[in-house]
């Protein structure tokens, strides 16, 4: 895997979901860290549980498959690997793990080995060697990813001129694979969000609990009272989320998903927070009166975005090269009324 993602992968060197500019071409190849992780960790499993009772083999075996499964998906969750490069690493790992397992059995290999001796050995190590390295390791991570407190200055002049092109466009899976656009990007203190909204005809969605759930196995539930499915980008669910009954049409209603971006903006009347996302539409369906299912449908469209929300339209064209942006993005500055 070291060898052949920079051969023939197209991602930069080093570049990860987390760190990845929105609409930069990629190309996940087997992950080299997780093959390195499934060898050494079954290796090491092989040892542990060779010519021992099942009593001892199970355990052992449990604890190998959850620290390799629960640190692939930890490196996943934080940004640091796709997840087909993360499924292919552990595929080339396991591939070469059968392959060193098969020369042993065939050449019938014995090896006096002290399993339990083993194990103690191997704790004591990773005691010492985590003691030692944890806490360096630790800080050099945090100085290179954001704090969930970092928060970014940007004037207004500044976002209006092109910093707007820094908020992703497109939606991120944790799997890094994009999704629906992201039009909007909307600077307003939450307050003055909702109240705006609100006198718009929007209303907060209704918040998800065992009793709200259950609605969406009724027929009869109306559009208005069914929680919104939740979206990810970037591991991140949605910070705020509005919902709008059109009238004369009660299967059917307008979402509004927007998630935090970690940028303030500036002008001489104060700072507010950036928000961003997108809109979209939901029909509702009956299959057979039994329960309730959702089509979602976005609306990508920037001039449609601002009629909906009852907003001046400041529309700006992403450039040429942001292949993975919609065709206008709506920019909006609400200030305190």
């Amino acid at each position: 895997a070291i060898v052949l993602v920079p051969a023939f992968g197209i991602t930069p060197p080093g570049a990860t979901p987390a760190s990845l500019p929105p609409g930069a071409p990629h190309m996940p190849l087997p992950d080299a860290d997780a093959a390195f992780a499934i060898l050494a960790s079954s290796g090491v499993g092989w040892l542990l549980v060779s010519d021992r009772p099942a009593l001892w083999r199970i355990p052992v075996v449990t604890a190998v498959v959850l620290w390799i499964v629960l640190g692939g998906f930890a490196r996943l969750y934080v940004g640091d690997t796709w997840l087909s490069g993360l499924l292919g690493g552990w595929s080339l790992g396991l591939a070469w793990f059968a392959l060193l397992a098969g020369a042993y059995a065939y050449w019938r290999v014995r090896e006096h080995v002290q399993p339990v001796g083993a194990l103690v050995t191997l704790v004591v190590v990773l005691a010492i060697a985590g003691v030692w390295m944890i806490p360096a390791q630790w800080q050099a991570d945090r100085g290179l990813r954001p704090h969930p407190g970092d928060v970014v200055a940007m004037t207004v002049d500044q976002w209006m001129r092109g910093g707007w092109q820094r908020v992703p466009t497109r939606r991120t899976e944790i799997g890094g694979d994009r999704e629906e656009y992201l039009p909007l990007q909307w600077c307003a203190a939450p307050d003055t969000l909702a109240r705006h909204l609100a006198q718009a005809g929007w209303q907060r969605a209704t918040p998800w609990s065992a009793q709200t759930a259950l609605r969406w196995l009724l027929p009869q539930a109306s559009a208005d009272t069914l929680p919104v499915l939740p979206r990810y980008t970037h591991g991140e669910s949605t910070r705020r989320v509005f919902v709008r009954v059109e009238p004369g049409s009660p299967d059917s209603r307008l979402v509004l998903r927007l998630w935090r971006y970690p940028y303030v903006l500036s002008d001489a009347r104060g700072t507010r927070p950036l928000w961003y996302g997108a809109l979209y539409r939901e029909t509702l369906h009956h299959p057979a009166r039994l329960m309730t299912i959702v089509r979602t449908t976005p609306i990508d469209d920037a001039a449609t975005l601002a009629q909906a929300l009852a907003i001046a339209p400041t529309i700006v064209h992403p450039p040429a090269r942001m292949d993975a942006a919609p065709g206008g993005v709506l920019l909006v500055w609400t200030v305190e009324p």
